[in-house]
């Protein structure tokens, strides 16, 4: 099996770029001939954790892709020319993103399946009270006794913040008053 090599010529222009493209594909099918098939492994049994994590990641990768997606076709500009390089690229683009999108939610889909197999819900259980949420109540138990040094020192320190807000207060009012009677001279001022 011989090395590949490939070249690139500096300063080539765009218009060479789908020649050049088409080129190291096709180099790269037949490196891919002269390579042994790697045999499919067999399916291990994986287990409902890192089916979970596998599932957040495809959602991640669909989200990301469609995003993606979004973006080009945002940008795409419609031409009239239905010849256009420029035109035809694009669509060759977003149809592979949305082939992409399609493969993920293929594999979204094997991943809900082979966890939906995995994990057996008892009958009559509802799934939402196996899922914690971040509203409801949590059943933690209340360990301050009420009196510590630390809640003595919380309530002295909010105190003397309350202190010190005031007398901000005081004298941003100050400042207010004093901008406005300086306004109020300038303004009747005569010119």
């Amino acid at each position: 099996m011989s090395p590949l090599t490939y070249t690139f010529i500096a300063g080539s222009s765009m218009d060479s770029w789908p020649s050049l493209q088409s080129s190291v594909m096709s180099a790269l099918k037949e490196e891919e001939k002269h390579l042994p098939q790697p045999k499919p492994p067999a399916k291990p049994v994986e287990n409902p954790i890192t089916l979970t994590i596998q599932g957040q990641r495809t959602v991640q990768e669909i989200a990301d892709k469609a995003i993606e997606l979004f973006r080009k076709l945002q940008n795409a500009r419609l031409s009239t020319d239905t010849t256009s390089r420029q035109s035809q690229a694009q669509t060759k683009d977003i149809r592979d993103q949305l082939n992409t999108l399609k493969g993920l939610l293929a594999k979204l889909r094997n991943v809900y399946n082979d966890t939906k197999r995995a994990v057996t819900i008892p009958a009559g259980e509802n799934v939402e009270n196996l899922i914690p949420l971040e509203c409801s109540p949590r059943n933690e138990m209340d360990t301050s006794d009420g009196g510590g040094p630390v809640e003595q020192e919380r309530a002295e320190l909010q105190k003397k913040l309350k202190e010190k807000n005031d007398q901000l207060k005081e004298v941003i009012d100050k400042l207010r008053i004093a901008v406005w009677d300086i306004n109020t001279m300038i303004m009747l001022k005569p010119s």
